[in-house]
């Protein structure tokens, strides 16, 4: 199943912190990519900026990812997620 969707959610780990990480659903809402390291907000301006922190406060609005929830798999082909804006490697 290629992903399709792109977003921002609150993540919660065992030890009870909470950072945001970027998500990758596919067509059907299934979780296929979690980010592992936290995401922070990134501009090239002060109105990239705004938008950016607005992606932040819609997060807080979505379900809460929790560790527990979640069961992870150690290795993944990149070439299996189809993400528009991707970033070469």
């Amino acid at each position: 199943m290629r992903a399709g969707l792109n977003k921002l959610m609150l993540f919660q780990q065992k030890n009870g912190f909470m950072t945001f990480r970027e998500t990758i659903f596919n067509s059907e809402g299934e979780l296929e990519l979690l980010g592992e390291s936290p995401a922070f907000p990134r501009a090239l301006s002060i109105e990239d900026m705004k938008a950016e922190l607005e992606e932040f406060i819609a997060a807080l609005d979505r379900p809460v990812l929790s560790e527990e929830d979640i069961s992870f798999v150690e290795s993944f082909d990149l070439d299996d997620f189809d993400v528009e804006g991707e970033v070469e490697q």
